[in-house]
């Protein structure tokens, strides 16, 4: 048997949501909170802060994607915000792009976007 949370919990998280599927998927009851706010360009966990986890899961996404795996843990906010070249889908350039803007970041540079996915 599959554990799960108490079956008469309440989840409550955004609509289309990892939240949402789990109470779906379970049978418990969800309580939207509406749509889940815009994310910041590469600010994939919604954390306010680029860094390597918004790096793991931009590769994590792309992985799933390239093996053509349901990509369930993430929203459409959070696969928009990892494609930080805007070409529409998540690739290996997305993931090299956020190590880039890391890197950068960490030895005191002021990345942008546009410059690290254009050069």
């Amino acid at each position: 048997m599959e554990s799960t949370i108490y079956e008469g919990a309440v989840i409550y998280g955004y609509s289309s949501s990892a939240a949402q599927a789990y109470a779906e998927k379970y049978g418990r009851e969800f309580v939207s909170l509406g749509n889940a706010p815009a994310l910041t360009r590469g600010d994939v966990n919604g954390d306010d802060i680029i860094d390597i986890s918004d790096a793991t899961a931009a590769l994590t996404i792309y992985v799933q994607i390239a093996a053509s795996l349901p990509i369930e843990d993430y929203t459409e906010s959070q696969m928009s915000t990892a494609d930080v070249n805007k070409n529409g889908i998540v690739e290996i350039s997305d993931a090299t792009a956020f190590l880039t803007y890391y890197a950068q970041n960490a030895v005191g540079l002021s990345p942008s976007w546009d410059d690290i996915v254009s050069g």
